[in-house]
C-alpha cells in the first residue's frame, strides 16, 4: 500500500470463540494522512477493545482536523432487536467520545447492520445534532439517493447497511459522491 501511496491503520480483530473475524480501519491517500486515535471515554475504549469501533483523524489540508468515528455494528440487526441496540450502543460511545472534541469536523462510517430508524442515538445525531446521512442525500452531491451498498450471499436483493454520516460543519466540505461496487469484494461497496 505504502508504494502506492496509500496509508492504513487497522483495529482489533472481533474475537470469537471459533476465529477472528471483521473489524474497522481506515485508508487515505497521499497526500492526505491518516492517524489512529486514542480514545478517552470508557465506552469508546470498550467497543475499540470489541474490534467493533476506530477512531481516526485525517488530515486533510483543511483547518480543522477530520475525526472519524469507524462502526462494524453488530450481524443481524434489521432482523434482530437485540443486535440492533448493540449497533447503537456503539453509535452511544461515538457520541461520548465526539463530545470531547467540540471544534472539529466529524463523521460516523462503517457497516451498521441495521437501518438508521432501528437506531436511536443515530437519530439523535440526524434529528438533533444536525448530522447528515451523506447516502441518502447523494443527490445533493452528484450521486442518486439511497444507492444500495451491500449484496449478501443470502440474497439476490442488494440493500444499504453501509453508512457516512457527516457533523454538520463537515457538509461544506464534501465532494462528488458515488457509490463504488468492487468486483473483489462481493459483499460490500466503498
Amino acid at each position: 500500500l505504502g508504494s502506492r501511496g496509500i496509508s492504513a491503520k487497522f483495529g482489533d480483530l472481533i474475537p470469537n470463540n471459533t476465529h477472528h473475524t471483521g473489524g474497522v480501519g481506515g485508508m487515505s491517500k497521499s497526500p492526505f494522512r491518516l492517524f489512529e486515535v486514542n480514545p478517552v471515554s470508557d465506552d469508546f475504549i470498550k467497543g475499540k477493545a470489541s474490534g467493533r469501533l476506530g477512531l481516526y483523524c485525517l488530515d486533510t489540508g483543511l483547518s480543522t482536523p477530520l475525526l472519524c468515528f469507524v462502526i462494524y455494528g453488530q450481524t443481524g440487526g434489521r432482523q434482530d432487536k437485540a443486535a440492533a441496540r448493540t449497533t447503537d450502543r456503539l453509535i452511544l460511545a461515538c457520541k461520548h467520545e465526539a463530545s470531547q472534541y467540540p471544534s472539529y469536523l466529524k463523521c460516523l462510517a462503517g457497516d451498521f447492520n441495521a437501518d438508521p430508524d432501528q437506531l436511536p442515538t443515530l437519530q439523535y445525531f440526524l434529528n438533533e445534532l444536525h448530522w447528515v446521512d451523506v447516502g441518502a442525500e447523494g443527490s445533493k452531491w452528484g450521486s442518486q439517493d439511497c444507492l444500495p451498498t451491500c449484496l449478501g450471499s443470502n440474497t439476490e436483493t442488494p440493500t444499504r447497511k453501509d453508512f457516512v454520516i457527516a457533523s454538520a460543519n463537515l457538509i461544506p466540505d464534501i465532494n462528488p459522491l458515488d457509490v463504488l461496487v468492487a468486483l473483489a469484494s462481493s459483499t460490500h461497496a466503498s
